[in-house]
């Protein structure tokens, strides 16, 4: 039988052990980061020296590519063994660093100092575990994005949801039923919502995903801060 997302689960919960294991770290750059890559690379001046928070830090692959160019890179993660690997590829890079953070928490918002040039998160709602904390996410991104600045994801990513698969890290009260993955699909029209709702501007552009077999591209999606 199919349940009703959560409009409130009732958190934020503090991230436990359960929570903090995943195996991205062993896997390859997600086709959507890949995107993300070909786009910032044909567009340097839109990085270049600029403060960057990617949510998701993954086997690593984007920092290394970027962080010489970015003024700082600052990475999310709730996976320990992401956290550790990020560690030990980016050591001595000053203007790197990490944290395990849950972002659908608003209590781990005061752990995020300073503003952002660019936040990228290519899997906004995916894992959200109630609608209440992904808008609470949503208005944090905005808030945390300098005048000028700009939210990135892609259209792979709004158009996926989790399915409960527990053996790679998940948000603490989320919900497991594979039911519940259809309401964590935000689509195009809801993040243009977000877009108006929040006084972004939203464009987008059409990038040719990187070493796809077969051939495949991505729309990447930029919610500035006008």
């Amino acid at each position: 039988m199919e349940e009703t997302f959560h409009a409130d689960c009732g958190g934020p919960y503090e991230l436990q052990d359960q929570h903090t294991v995943s195996c991205y770290e062993a896997e390859p750059t997600s086709g959507a980061d890949l995107a993300v890559m070909a786009f910032l690379r044909a567009r340097p001046e839109f990085y270049a020296g600029k403060r960057l928070l990617h949510v998701g830090v993954g086997n690593s692959e984007f920092p290394l590519a970027f962080v010489r160019g970015l003024g700082a890179y600052v990475g999310l993660t709730i996976s320990l063994p992401e956290l550790a690997q990020f560690q030990a590829r980016l050591a001595g890079r000053p203007n790197a660093a990490a944290m395990l953070m849950n972002k659908y928490d608003p209590d781990a918002y005061g752990k995020l100092t300073g503003d952002f040039d660019i936040i990228v998160d290519t899997l906004l709602k995916s894992m959200a575990c109630c609608e209440k904390h992904f808008c609470g996410m949503m208005e944090f991104f905005a808030a945390k994005l300098r005048q000028g600045g700009a939210l990135v994801t892609t259209e792979s990513g709004v158009l996926w949801g989790w399915r409960g698969n527990t053996l790679r890290g998940y948000t603490p009260g989320a919900q497991t039923a594979p039911s519940i993955a259809q309401h964590r699909v935000l689509g195009v029209d809801g993040l243009r919502l977000f877009a108006e709702r929040l006084s972004l501007s939203m464009s987008s552009a059409e990038v040719a995903v990187p070493g796809a077999d077969p051939p495949t591209s991505d729309r990447i999606f930029i919610l500035k801060k006008t």
